[in-house]
């Protein structure tokens, strides 16, 4: 499916802050448009999968997609200071101030000043990434879904088998990134909305944790390369011995869109 991202993020761009979008109004941005490829027969991050897997969830279940990620994973696993917040535009006090580059018309960063884009409308990310949490949570999370407190294990098996994307450097699961490094796979994802991105993966069984975040998003050229360090920094640290990920990929660098791997 064609990402919706393009139309929502432009206005926000350009001073639209608090237009709340449904997940209907995202998807008729793409609805008209033929598919990118023939299902299965390569691979694209789309915000759109995102949105559509939130509507099937509400229209099985009968309840708000906010409702289901509290009752079946915020309150089993005790994630006080996770929410989904869906139109509301402020962060739960204490929080650090976001930034972000401007973007021009072909959304690409303009290197330059910075935008201060703490608060607005979060809506246009749903359940591509409409989640505001810290790394307490997200560690927690991901010990718990890789230790088999989410899925049984044939739901998990399946999560975990990505496709290729990079031979011998990346693949994509079920909603999870897998870096090859030499200290074993990780796996985990990032998560980027304007002004704020994220990066926490594991091991395979949730041991080896390491994350970073920052308050900028799209980031300065200057930023990456510290930030690609900091991570492989952590990723030795996590393990206790040195380790390298096989390739620096684009995907571990600050300048993702919304729910953009």
């Amino acid at each position: 499916m064609p990402d919706y991202v393009a139309v929502p993020l432009t206005g926000l761009y350009r001073g639209v802050r608090f237009r709340s979008w449904s997940p209907r109004e995202l998807i008729a941005l793409v609805a008209g448009l033929p598919q990118e490829f023939p299902a299965g027969s390569t691979w694209s991050y789309s915000n759109t999968n995102y949105v559509l897997a939130g509507m099937i969830i509400e229209r099985v279940t009968g309840r708000d997609l906010a409702s289901e990620i509290t009752r079946r994973i915020l309150r089993p696993l005790h994630l006080h200071d996770t929410s989904f917040p869906v139109d509301f535009p402020f962060l739960p006090w204490p929080y650090p101030r976001g930034y972000s580059l401007d973007y021009d018309d072909q959304g690409n960063p303009i290197q330059g000043p910075l935008l201060d884009l703490t608060v607005y409308n979060p809506s246009p990310a749903w359940a591509a990434g409409n989640i505001v949490s810290d790394e307490d949570d997200l560690a927690r999370f991901y010990r718990a879904l890789f230790g088999g407190r989410l899925l049984a294990p044939e739901q998990l098996a399946e999560m975990t088998t990505g496709f290729v994307v990079v031979p011998g450097v990346a693949s994509y699961g079920l909603g999870l990134i897998i870096y090859e490094t030499d200290c074993g796979r990780v796996l985990g994802h990032n998560g980027g909305i304007p002004g704020f991105l994220n990066d926490l993966y594991n091991s395979e069984d949730g041991t080896h944790q390491f994350g970073l975040m920052i308050n900028a998003e799209a980031a300065p050229q200057a930023v990456g390369e510290p930030y690609f360090a900091a991570l492989e920094q952590e990723l030795s640290e996590a393990f206790g011995r040195p380790c390298r990920f096989a390739q620096p990929s684009t995907a571990m660098q600050p300048t993702a869109a919304i729910g953009r791997e």
